[in-house]
């Protein structure tokens, strides 16, 4: 009753080359952020989303409020922890670039 099979010995479906493809998507996924990571800048709305959730206390009142018409919640929250974790202002740029790309492989994975 909902037992799995185990694997065959001929059977090409196997952990190692599943994971193999899944990291070389991941890494593709990575790739395609290369050019924003190379040259980090803050734009546009980054400058929005960092003042909502510069401090706990800002974070937590714009938890629920929309952004360009939807609510963002994780991202609210993530970016505090990203404020929080980058020692100074000069290096937000390199860490927020990392931000995005890295959401896109957590949500892989």
């Amino acid at each position: 009753m909902g037992t799995v099979p185990p694997a065959r010995a001929g059977d090409p479906w196997t952990r190692g080359p599943v994971a193999l493809i899944g990291a070389a998507l991941c890494l593709a996924a990575l790739g395609l952020h290369v050019n924003r990571v190379a040259r980090p800048m803050l734009l546009f709305d980054d400058f929005q989303i960092l003042a909502h959730s510069w401090t706990w206390q800002r974070a937590e009142e714009h938890l629920w409020r929309p952004h360009n018409e939807h609510v963002m919640p994780l991202g609210r929250v993530s970016t505090w922890l990203l404020v929080q974790s980058v020692g100074r202002q000069t290096w937000l740029p390199f860490a927020a670039a990392w931000q995005g790309p890295l959401a896109v492989v957590l949500g892989m994975v």
